[in-house]
């Protein structure tokens, strides 16, 4: 079934885009806060 649509894709993207984003912020502040 491949209803793809250019909103799903668009979707799918920017979900994907945040997820990895405020989950590399939050490992970033982790180890930065480690060191000190």
């Amino acid at each position: 079934m491949e209803l793809m649509t250019t909103a799903g894709w668009i979707f799918m993207v920017t979900s994907w885009t945040v997820i990895i984003t405020l989950v590399s912020y939050c490992y970033y502040k982790t180890l930065s806060s480690q060191k000190k």
